[in-house]
C-alpha cells in the first residue's frame, strides 16, 4: 500500500481498514513542525510565554535537516508504515517497494532498505519486541547518507507531541539504534536564550549537506514537551550563497558582499574570501559536486597550498580547516586505572583520535590527541608548560570522578583522589612492580595538591571505574592503613607492599569493553560542550548524548571567589597602561579625523577623572583563588569602546573575566555583555603568534546604539588589587 498524506497535514497519515464498519487508523506521526527564528524572534510573546509559564525548562538542541522519516508498526496487518518526503508505503518487507514509484524515489529507496537492513540485525526475540514496542508508536529518524540517525518517539494516541528524550535514549539503546547529534541546555532562561542562540547560529559545519543546515530546539520542563524552532547554520548559509553565486553570473562581479551580512571575525572574513576566490576560478570541475569541491578547497587553504590538489587520501572536515583547534588530553591520575582501556576505545571509534608520547608529535592530522601514561604532579606541569608554546593547542586534564572525589587523611594531608580510586588503582597495576612504583611516586606527589590548580584550559571528571552498590560489593578494597602506611613510611617496602595488593587482585571487578565505549561518547560530548568545538560527525555517531556542563567541582575545598578592587597606588601604572593603549589606537587610525578627535577626547576626559570615576563605580570583581588579603596580576588586552567604556583583561582569564575601570555613556554593569560581543576578536588577540600592539576594530549593537570599539593587545606591568573582605 502507497499513499501520501494531505498538505494540511503533514505531520500524521492515515489510513481506512473496512471491515463490518470503517475505521481510521494512523500510519505514522511525525515530530512537530519547528518554525525558523532568528535573533528578533527569541523576545516575541511565544517564546516569552514558554519561559513566563514554566520553570526547570530544558533545551535539546538536535542537528537535523527537515527531511524526516517515521516509522510505526501496524499490528491489525502485521506490516510497517514508513513515511518520507509527505509519502507512506506499508510493507512487509523491502522486497514489496519496488511496487510504487515514489517522487524521488532513489532517496525513498535508500530509506526502506536501510530501515530493513537495521531489522535484519535483530534476533526474532529482539524483533519481536520491537514490533510490539512500536505499535501506536512512531519512531522518528533522519536518512544520514546510507543509514537512518533516530531522534524521537511519539504516541498515535497519547496527550504527548513528543516523549522525553529520556525515554527516547532508553528505547534506542535497548535496540542498539543509532542516534542523532544532540546538545542539553540545562535550567535555560529567557536571558540565557540569546547566547544560545549565538553558539549554535554560529557553530562551524562538518561538510556542505542537507544535515548541516540547522538545529531544531526543543523545549521541555519535568512534564511535558513545551515548543520547538529551527535555528539556521550561518556557515551552511554563507556555502548556500556561494553556491548560488556559482550558478548566477550577475553576482560575481562582487563576490564578498554578501559576507558583511555574517558579523564573521578576521580570520573567518579571509578564509571566506580566499576560499571564493578559488572556487570562482576552479568551478569547472563537472565530476565534482559543489559540496566536495568546496571541502577540497578548504583542505588546499589549511595545507597552506596555493594549487588546489584534487587527489587527496584524507581530507579534514570544514570545521576543522577554517579553525584548526587540537585537542591534547591528558591523564590526571594512576596507571593502570582505566585510562589505558578509555584511550584505545576512544582511537578505535573516532578517525580523529591519536595517540602520542611527545608534544612534537602533535599535527594537524588529528584533532584529539592524547598521552597514554600518568605523570607526578611536576612532570604534568612541565608537559603543560610545553604544550602552552605549541600554537592552536587546546589543553583538557582528564580525572576519575566519584561520589567522594577527595581522600583527606589528617587536616594537614590530602589528595584530590578519592580512597576507592586510590586503592583500585594501586591493587589494578600490582601485577607489575614498575607500575606499582610508579603509581607510589604519583600518589606521593599529588599530597595537599589542587588539580584546579593546573594550567589546563579544562578539566574534565570521567567515571573510570563505577560508583553504583552493586560494584562496590563486587570488588575489594586494600586497609586504609596500607595506604597510609605508603604514604608516610620513608623506608617502604615497595615488593613487601606490592605482595599486599596483588592478592586483593583478583576480587576486582572486570569492567567489559562496552563500558569504555559508553565512557568514550561520553567523554567526547564533554569536550563538545565545555571547549565549544563540534568534533563528532553527526553522519558518524554511534551513540545518543546528552551534554551537561557539570565541571570538577570538589566537594570539600569548594571556595567562595573573593571580591577584590585596584590599589590606589597601581593607579598610575594604569594611567600609563591605557594611555599608551589609545596612542596606539590613534597611530593606526590616525588617517580618520573623527576617530583621532575622539581618542584624543577620550584621553584627556580619562587622565582628568579615571581614578574618580573608577572609585564611583566601584565594582568590586571576583578572583577564584585562596584568599589572600593583597594580589597582583598582568593585563594583556584594553577594550576600547569609543567615548563610552574602558575595560581590562587579564592574562590569566580564568582569575576574573575583565574589569572596568572607565565608563562613559555606558555603564560598568555592561561588561560582561561587551566582552561576549567581542569575544572572537579578542580570542583572535589571545593566540601567541598575534604580535603586542595589535589593534583590532569592531562595531556593534547595544542598547538601540551604534557603539565603535578597539581591542589592543598590549602587556601591562604588575597591577595590584586588593581584597575588600579582608580590609
Amino acid at each position: 500500500m502507497f499513499f501520501n498524506c494531505s498538505y494540511q497535514d503533514q505531520e500524521k497519515t492515515f489510513i481506512q481498514i473496512s471491515s463490518e464498519v470503517i475505521e481510521t487508523e494512523i500510519a505514522t506521526i511525525n515530530v512537530p513542525n519547528a518554525k525558523v527564528i532568528y535573533p528578533k524572534d527569541l523576545q516575541n510573546q511565544e517564546i516569552s510565554q514558554i519561559f513566563s509559564q514554566n520553570q526547570d525548562i530544558t533545551m535539546y538542541s538536535f542537528m537535523h535537516s527537515s527531511s524526516t522519516v517515521s516509522v510505526s508498526y501496524l499490528e491489525f496487518m502485521e506490516q510497517f508504515a514508513i513515511t518520507y518526503h509527505g509519502y507512506t508505503v506499508i510493507l512487509e518487507n523491502e522486497e514489496h517497494v519496488n511496487r510504487w514509484n515514489p517522487p524521488k524515489s532513489e532517496r525513498y529507496f535508500l530509506v526502506v532498505f536501510s530501515f530493513f537492513g537495521i531489522l535484519k540485525k535483530f534476533s526474532n526475540d529482539a524483533l519481536k519486541n520491537f514490533k510490539k514496542d512500536l505499535s501506536n508508536r512512531s519512531l522518528i529518524g533522519m536518512c544520514c547518507y546510507k543509514s537512518i540517525q533516530w531522534l524521537g518517539l511519539v504516541e498515535h494516541y497519547g496527550q504527548d507531541k513528543l516523549l522525553s528524550p529520556h525515554i527516547v535514549k532508553n528505547f534506542l539503546q535497548k535496540y542498539d539504534l543509532e542516534f542523532v547529534f544532540i546538545r542539553c541546555y540545562q535550567n535555560v532562561s529567557l536571558n540565557s536564550l540569546p547566547f544560545i542562540y549565538d553558539e549554535i547560529r554560529n557553530q562551524y559545519i562538518f561538510d556542505f549537506n542537507d544535515m548541516n543546515q540547522g538545529s531544531t530546539i526543543y523545549f521541555w520542563n519535568s512534564k511535558q514537551y513545551l515548543g520547538s524552532y529551527f535555528i539556521p547554520h550561518k556557515h551552511y548559509e554563507i556555502l548556500e550563497n556561494v553556491k548560488r553565486m556559482l550558478m548566477d553570473w550577475k553576482n560575481k562581479s562582487n563576490p564578498f558582499t554578501f559576507l558583511n551580512e555574517y558579523n564573521l571575525n578576521n580570520q573567518d572574513l579571509d578564509f571566506y574570501k580566499n576560499y571564493i576566490n578559488r572556487i570562482l576560478h576552479e568551478q569547472n570541475q563537472p565530476q565534482l559536486t559543489f559540496s566536495t569541491l568546496t571541502s577540497i578547497i578548504f583542505n588546499s587553504i589549511l595545507s597552506g597550498s596555493e594549487k588546489t590538489t584534487y587527489k587527496q587520501n584524507n581530507r579534514y572536515p570544514l570545521s576543522f580547516c577554517i579553525n584548526p583547534t587540537i585537542i591534547v588530553l591528558i591523564p590526571l591520575g594512576f596507571n593502570q586505572s582505566g585510562f589505558e582501556r578509555l584511550f584505545q576505545q576512544l582511537q578505535q571509534i573516532f578517525f580523529f583520535v591519536n595517540k602520542i608520547t611527545s608534544p612534537g608529535q602533535i599535527t594537524n592530522k588529528y584533532q584529539i590527541c592524547y598521552f597514554n601514561r600518568s605523570l607526578s604532579w611536576d612532570n604534568s606541569i612541565k608537559l603543560i608548560d610545553q604544550l602552552k608554546k605549541k600554537k592552536n593547542v587546546v589543553t583538557v586534564g582528564l580525572m576519575h570522578q566519584n561520589n567522594h572525589q577527595q581522600y583527606k587523611l589528617n587536616s594537614e594531608v590530602c589528595f584530590p583522589f578519592s580512597y576507592e580510586y586510590i586503592s583500585q588503582s594501586l591493587i589494578e597495576s600490582s601485577n607489575n612492580y614498575q607500575d606499582f612504583q610508579e603509581n607510589i611516586e604519583i600518589l606521593l606527589s599529588y599530597r595537599n595538591q589542587d588539580l584546579r590548580q593546573l594550567p589546563v584550559h579544562e578539566l574534565l571528571c570521567i567515571p573510570l571505574q563505577p560508583d553504583d552498590q552493586q560494584s562496590k560489593r563486587n570488588s575489594k578494597l586494600c586497609q586504609e592503613q596500607d595506604i597510609q602506611e605508603i604514604i608516610f613510611n620513608k623506608d617502604l617496602n615497595v615488593e613487601q607492599m606490592r605482595s599486599i595488593f596483588f592478592t586483593l587482585r583478583q576480587h576486582q571487578l572486570h569492567l567489559t569493553d562496552h563500558y569504555f565505549q559508553i565512557l568514550s561518547y561520553d567523554l567526547i560530548a564533554d569536550i563538545e560542550s565545555q571547549l565549544k568545538i563540534f568534533l563528532q560527525n553527526p553522519k558518524m555517531s554511534k551513540s545518543y548524548i546528552i551534554i551537561t556542563t557539570q565541571q570538577y567541582k570538589p566537594i570539600e575545598q569548594k571556595q567562595k571567589p573573593l571580591q577584590y578592587i585596584i590599589t590606589d597606588d597601581s593607579w598610575k601604572e594604569i594611567e600609563d597602561y591605557v594611555l599608551d593603549s589609545l596612542e596606539l589606537v590613534g597611530q593606526k587610525f590616525r588617517q580618520s579625523e573623527t576617530i583621532a578627535q575622539t581618542i584624543s577626547c577620550l584621553t584627556d576626559q580619562f587622565l582628568a577623572s579615571g581614578p574618580i570615576v573608577y572609585n564611583k563605580n566601584l565594582i568590586p570583581f571576583n578572583i577564584h583563588i585562596k584568599g589572600q588579603k593583597a594580589y597582583s596580576a598582568k593585563m594583556q588586552m584594553v577594550v576600547i569602546v569609543l567615548n563610552a567604556i574602558i575595560i581590562m583583561i587579564p592574562e590569566n582569564t580564568k582569575l576574573f573575566q575583565g574589569i572596568t575601570i572607565y565608563t562613559k555613556q555606558l555603564e560598568a554593569q555592561h561588561m560582561n555583555e561587551i566582552l561576549h560581543i567581542l569575544k572572537d576578536n579578542i580570542q583572535v588577540l589571545q593566540r601567541e603568534n598575534v604580535e603586542m600592539r595589535s589593534v583590532l576594530n569592531q562595531q556593534f549593537s547595544l542598547k538601540n546604539q551604534q557603539w565603535n570599539a578597539y581591542i589592543v593587545k598590549f602587556s601591562s606591568t604588575e597591577i595590584k588589587f586588593k581584597n575588600i573582605n579582608q580590609e
